[in-house]
């Protein structure tokens, strides 16, 4: 009996000791995420590699479909949304964040990502109508966010020629130098 039991307990140590030197899938995934995401941005240049940037979203997305319901999932698609606007992918950009909207309604920076929409109509595709129109649904989606004041005002000034900008920007500077 003495030996049975001896022999269990070295072959349950053997098995542990194993299961915690390799890494499972998941963490594999996150682990490589995690480099590419070292790797993307240069800090000497300020810029982005879009290889690398390219390869990190499709990481990002293989993680997601497979693990959909871990809390990393919405994290990355936020990710991939702001990475995919860095370097340029507008709609890809859009699609992500509509997406992380519909899959992750409670995630923390779902009202953040709703914004960055119509930031990137406004900004980056130059669509004031849709970028309007956006910002209108994120104010009545997101009453209550720090960002809906920048979002009327977004709202605002999109809807003055430049020469109106200009001077309401004159109005508030002597306004300001009065106080």
């Amino acid at each position: 009996m003495l030996k049975k039991t001896t022999v269990l307990i070295l072959v349950s140590i053997i098995a542990f000791s194993c299961s915690n030197t390799t890494k499972s899938a998941k963490e594999k995934a996150i682990s490589s995420i995690t480099k590419l995401e070292q790797q993307c941005f240069n800090d000497s240049t300020n810029t982005y590699n879009n290889k690398i940037a390219l390869k990190t979203i499709i990481e990002y997305q293989k993680f997601i479909e497979k693990y959909p319901k871990d809390s990393l999932s919405a994290k990355y698609l936020y990710m991939s949304g702001q990475l995919s606007k860095s370097i340029n992918l507008y709609g890809e950009s859009i699609h992500k964040f509509k997406s992380l909207i519909k899959k992750y309604p409670n995630f923390k920076k779902a009202a953040n990502a709703k914004f960055l929409i119509a930031m990137i109509y406004e900004n980056d595709i130059k669509d004031t109508t849709k970028a309007k129109l956006a910002y209108k649904d994120f104010i009545n989606q997101y009453p209550q966010s720090d960002l809906v004041d920048d979002a009327k005002l977004s709202i605002k000034y999109m809807s003055l020629t430049p020469e109106e900008l200009i001077k309401l920007f004159e109005e508030k500077n002597k306004k300001d130098s009065i106080r």
